[in-house]
């Protein structure tokens, strides 16, 4: 909002300036030509300001999917680039398994079955475990742990599974979506 408000402000401006300076009155060519210095000036000085703020904003991104000896999947959540720039603050994560009533569920992270953590680096997101011919996906608690909603796997694993994410102080990633039976294999064993 800050850099078109800036980019008006610009505009207007020089186009105010332009137009008093070419005027035939030369008494008022002087403060035109100020006008056009001073609008010039507040532009970079927003543009400054905007793209400092575009370096330090926080972005997640999804990573890899990983599996523990318990049968239980994740994905990796991390900031996106090379440089961390803080931490993301209350990341929660919602899923929903297409076409059941599995809609929006909040998830739990690895460390600890949390619903909500900060994220440095990264942080593994709990998606599924499979027992059996059954799969089980997470509703998080208040704080910690879930209550299991299983799932035959054969039922469901051409079924998409939605991962969104939400946090305060950043740009979320893109829904990710893919088939279950796709995330199963995605793993190498």
């Amino acid at each position: 909002m800050g850099l078109i408000f800036s980019v008006i402000t610009f505009v207007l401006g020089l186009g105010l300036g332009i137009s008093i300076s070419l005027s035939l009155n030369p008494q008022t060519s002087f403060f035109g030509n100020i006008g056009i210095i001073v609008s010039t000036i507040g532009v970079v000085f927003s543009g400054l300001q905007f793209w400092k703020l575009l370096s330090t904003e926080i972005k997640l991104e999804f990573g890899k999917i990983t599996k523990d000896n318990n049968n239980s999947y994740f994905i990796r959540v991390q900031q996106k680039g090379k440089k961390v720039k803080g931490k993301a603050i209350n990341v929660e994560s919602r899923l929903t398994l297409e076409n059941t009533n599995y809609e929006y569920a909040p998830s739990v992270w690895a460390d600890e079955k949390k619903k909500v953590v900060n994220i440095g680096e990264h942080e593994d997101l709990f998606l599924f475990k499979l027992e059996n011919n059954t799969i089980v996906l997470p509703s998080a608690c208040e704080e910690k742990d879930f209550k299991p909603n299983p799932f035959n796997y054969n039922d469901v694993s051409e079924r998409n599974l939605i991962i969104k994410i939400s946090f305060e102080n950043g740009n979320a990633p893109k829904d990710y979506v893919k088939p279950i039976k796709e995330i199963v294999n995605s793993v190498s064993l």
